[in-house]
């Protein structure tokens, strides 16, 4: 769905977590009336955000042994 869309649409509105060509959104999307724009939050539970600051840590340590990069 496109801004352009849903203009004419006949929901209510739109609630988004995931956009085309992400990072680039859409500029007209942030003065739509009727549209609630979140950052995707798929990741935000604590078993993912400490595997993901582990595999950082890990990295990290890899370089500093000179096994990386």
């Amino acid at each position: 769905m496109t801004v352009r869309i849903l203009g004419s649409c006949p929901l209510a509105g739109v609630g988004l977590d995931v956009y085309e060509g992400e990072p680039h959104i859409n500029p007209a999307w942030f003065t739509a009336p009727r549209a609630l724009l979140k950052p995707r939050l798929g990741s935000a539970t604590r078993e993912t955000r400490e595997a993901m600051a582990k595999l950082v840590c890990d990295g990290i340590g890899m370089i500093l042994e000179g096994k990386l990069g």
